[in-house]
């Protein structure tokens, strides 16, 4: 992992029970909290990569351009996934 990276997880295959709970166990969630606990620092970094593509260009500059690529992805398929649930809602159509 490079100091552009930051991962938060496990390869423990008990994690997701934990996580989430079952239905004879409660949730005991860490990983969201590790998430939340680490937000800050994750976007001081990302904030410093940004930064330092657009003032100096260089490695960063297409990393940047693949951020925002991958941002913009993210963003078609949450908005399609959400679309097709209000769809799948709504019965007056």
């Amino acid at each position: 992992m490079s100091s552009k990276e930051a991962f938060i997880g496990t390869n423990d295959p008990i994690a997701p029970y934990q996580e989430f709970g079952t239905s004879k166990i409660p949730p005991r969630p860490f990983l969201g909290g590790a998430l939340a606990a680490s937000e800050g620092k994750i976007e001081r970094m990302a904030a410093r990569m940004v930064e330092g593509a657009m003032l100096h260009g260089g490695p960063n500059y297409h990393e940047l351009r693949e951020i925002l690529h991958v941002a913009k992805e993210v963003w078609r398929e949450l908005k399609d996934t959400f679309d097709r649930a209000v769809d799948d809602g709504d019965e007056s159509r």
